[in-house]
């Protein structure tokens, strides 16, 4: 041993030549697990059971039943996948979101087939409309979206909407339905429904909040039993208000003798050659109803037994009953302004109301329908036994 060694060096040397023994079984244990557990099997080694092909068939979507126009099912797609998800965006916004238990990709036809599927579409404000159907076809190059097959979409509002086909196009944030499919909508579910309304055809803006029904148009108030027929009608979904319209050259309504809006309740028919409803915010119910034009009105059944009542000053008051025991009391007018809160009609633009055997003019006219009471401004009565 070395004289300049000191106590201290000498000790360590030892215990080093002690351990030496232990880090050599140490550093063969770890070369030994890498070889056994990371490297990998030789790739000609044989697996333990024997290898299964797929079966190129199971690949075909062979449902017979496929309602999506100009699928080539009768090939294999170029991908298939389960539980697909896919989000389209226009940079870093979102457009819309695809859930689907199944899709086919066809790269030559540039479209994606899914089946049970699901679709999120956003709008600008980030308001999510929910849309459910049997089969989605997803067109890779326009980025449009087709739905077949119980469609079945909630609105961000949580109105509702039913119809076998519908269509949406990204680049316009519009909902097509066509002419030839019908489409049923209503409000607050299935459940507590109060407005409803069907349609051949529609078209929905998402960006102005707007629903265009172009053809055999009724809408129900289920509230207040209010039923509308017109041939078009376009939804202010931001104003809540909707207007119906007629076609001119037409009338697509039966036993009519002319293009009219008509607005059927229990106690009463009325018409004219267009309408605006105005529906309440919260409860989805009409809340006024305006009719422009060529406006009739006419009562259906028997008014209540007509109570007095002290009329406002400077107009006079009416109310009759029917000596024959049927009501004929009828109106006409160039609009006519219903409240439903008030259960008022106010006519105005040369109203005329006729009752028994009176006709009755004014500047305007206030039916009071719960005390079957008439106000007239400026009134002029016509007795026709005179």
């Amino acid at each position: 041993m070395p004289s300049d060694y000191s106590p201290l060096s000498l000790r360590f040397v030892r215990i080093r030549r002690r351990l030496r023994p232990l880090f050599l079984l140490i550093l063969g244990l770890i070369v030994f697990s890498f070889t056994l557990f990371l490297f990998p099997a030789r790739l000609e080694q044989p697996s333990p059971g024997p290898r299964k092909s797929i079966d190129p068939e199971t690949l075909i979507d062979n449902n017979d039943q496929t309602l999506a126009a100009n699928i080539p099912t009768h090939r294999i797609p170029e991908y298939t996948v389960d539980q697909f998800q896919y989000l389209s965006t226009r940079g870093t916004v979102r457009m819309w979101k695809i859930l689907a238990e199944k899709a086919y990709l066809y790269q030559t036809e540039k479209i994606v087939h899914t089946r049970a599927v699901t679709a999120y579409l956003y709008d600008d404000l980030g308001k999510i409309t929910v849309i459910q159907a049997s089969e989605g076809k997803y067109f890779m190059n326009e980025r449009d979206l087709e739905l077949f097959g119980k469609v079945h979409a909630v609105l961000s509002d949580g109105f509702e909407l039913d119809t076998e086909y519908m269509k949406y196009q990204p680049d316009h944030q519009q909902i097509i339905i066509p002419i030839q499919d019908e489409v049923h909508g209503r409000s607050g579910g299935s459940s507590s429904e109060k407005l409803r309304f069907r349609s051949q055809g529609m078209v929905f803006d998402l960006a102005r909040a707007e629903v265009r029904l172009p053809s055999a148009v009724r809408v129900e108030d289920l509230t207040n039993f209010t039923t509308i027929d017109s041939d078009q009608a376009i939804i202010d979904r931001h104003k809540k208000m909707a207007s119906f319209l007629m076609i001119p050259s037409h009338s697509s309504l039966a036993n009519t003798d002319g293009p009219f809006v008509q607005i059927d309740q229990k106690t009463l028919f009325a018409r004219s050659k267009r309408a605006e409803l105005k529906y309440a915010d919260q409860t989805n119910t009409l809340n006024y109803l305006t009719l422009f034009d060529e406006v009739l009105i006419k009562e259906k059944t028997l008014p209540p037994e007509a109570r007095k009542s002290l009329a406002p000053p400077n107009r006079t008051s009416i109310a009759r009953r029917n000596k024959k025991g049927r009501s004929l009391r009828y109106a006409t007018a160039g609009r006519a302004a219903f409240d439903a809160k008030k259960n008022t009609i106010r006519l105005t633009e040369f109203p005329q109301a006729y009752q028994d055997d009176d006709t009755v003019t004014g500047e305007v006219m206030i039916f009071h329908r719960n005390s079957d009471l008439i106000e007239i401004e400026q009134s002029n009565s016509i007795n026709q036994d005179n």
